[in-house]
């Protein structure tokens, strides 16, 4: 203990430079270990002694639960716990617990959930004009619809709403044209996903990028997309036949 220098009222010992200098020794109200200012030794004592606090009887909770039929939620809310907790008292007490979601389907409140009698739909049909009447709202064009029904399917170039005035570079256009895409798959089954350089598969490396590469500049336009112009060539490839190492020029013509 630490002789107070303040010279309280007490003329002992302080109680409040005891307790910030030298912690106070407690005992754990679980298993009643010794812990310094803790009230609980460990996480795991805490909730063993939060489980064993049941603010409720057997009896209260049998009357609610089985008796009244409340749901482990209701009762959680009236005793203002978690329903977890609830649930956990139930298999402590003993008491048979009901399968999840058995309170909905016999409440009548979600009676329609149910087929039968107690659905208010039971035996109903829509009448002809209630079909009409449905179909007609649902025909037209959809804009979250794709394909011939979209109110912007075939429109391209001038004719597109988002159309700048051809302000699209050449080469990115190219690249989105059905000639180029069809250029590509003609290449990518003649080469096997292979790179023609390296020899290095697609399957082997899936993290491997490939690239089409123009064995003649792309500026010569009518060579672009012809396939006997274009070879599989994998990342690293690509970027060394466009090096200075390339001294033999492999892959380049007109260079």
């Amino acid at each position: 203990m630490i002789k107070c220098q303040y010279k309280c009222t007490y003329n002992s010992y302080c109680i409040v430079l005891t307790r910030i200098v030298l912690p106070m020794a407690n005992h754990c109200k679980q298993c009643g270990r010794e812990t310094r200012n803790k009230v609980f030794c460990s996480v795991e004592c805490k909730a063993e002694w939060q489980r064993e606090q049941k603010p409720v009887t057997k009896e209260w909770l049998y009357q609610k639960y089985v008796v009244e039929g409340l749901s482990a939620g209701d009762i959680a809310k009236i005793v203002k716990r978690d329903p977890t907790r609830v649930y956990d008292w139930l298999i402590d007490f003993g008491i048979p617990t009901r399968p999840r979601g058995h309170n909905y389907a016999n409440n009548p409140r979600f009676s329609f959930w149910r087929s039968g009698m107690a659905n208010p739909f039971q035996g109903k049909r829509h009448t002809e004009e209630s079909k009409r009447q449905m179909a007609e709202s649902s025909s037209g064009p959809a804009p979250w619809l794709r394909g011939a029904v979209h109110h912007l399917f075939g429109k391209r170039g001038a004719a597109s709403p988002t159309w700048r005035g051809g302000i699209t570079p050449e080469r990115q256009s190219f690249y989105a044209s059905p000639e180029w895409k069809t250029a590509i798959k003609v290449v990518w089954r003649r080469d096997n996903a292979t790179c023609q350089l390296c020899g290095k598969r697609q399957d082997q490396d899936r993290g491997l990028q490939f690239d089409i590469h123009h064995i003649v500049s792309f500026a010569n336009r009518e060579l672009r997309a012809e396939p006997s112009n274009l070879v599989l060539l994998c990342r690293p490839c690509h970027l060394w036949v466009h090096s200075k190492e390339n001294r033999s020029k492999k892959f380049l013509k007109g260079e």
